[in-house]
């Protein structure tokens, strides 16, 4: 009964290791790119002309880590599909990086100044046709899924968590 004991947890975390290697990012990096993983936050207003401006802090599991602006530009033409943004996002060190971004309204509320707060859910992906400098000049891919709020001032907080692909 020992040895059942222990060919059932054997079988147990090869199982698991699997899973984990399935799911891996690295999967869905193109051939020759390796995963990055990505975590930061984001600090936004949501401006009368339908763009976002503010900041965004990034740290990457290979140590670096970034500062930058970031500017929205709403590129949807369906009131339906009201997050559909291209991003710019250029850090302190000149580094620049171009995402298409789409994503869904989760709760919404109304405000006593007549508008909404909202919360939301992105998903970011490099548009990799577009030019990359300095520390994403190589970016080849990657997925960052964004969780954020809007409030009644039309301050955007978010938090992402994904991953870029580099050579």
């Amino acid at each position: 009964m020992g040895t059942r004991k222990y060919t059932m947890a054997l079988v147990v975390a090869v199982i698991s290791v699997l899973a984990l290697v399935s799911h891996s990012p690295a999967q869905q990096c193109p051939t020759g790119s390796q995963s990055v993983s990505v975590k930061g936050k984001i600090f936004n207003n949501f401006l009368f002309t339908r763009q976002t401006l503010g900041i965004v802090q990034l740290v990457f599991s290979n140590h670096a880590n970034a500062k930058c602006g970031i500017m929205g530009n709403n590129i949807s033409t369906d009131p339906n599909d009201p997050l559909n943004f291209e991003h710019t996002v250029v850090c302190d060190d000149h580094s620049e990086l171009w995402l298409l971004t789409h994503g869904n309204i989760t709760g919404i509320s109304a405000c006593p100044n007549g508008g909404s707060s909202f919360s939301f859910v992105e998903v970011s992906t490099p548009n990799i046709s577009l030019p990359h400098k300095g520390l994403f000049e190589d970016i080849t891919g990657g997925q960052l899924t964004i969780i954020g709020t809007v409030n009644c001032d039309l301050e955007i907080d978010m938090k992402l968590d994904g991953y870029t692909c580099f050579p």
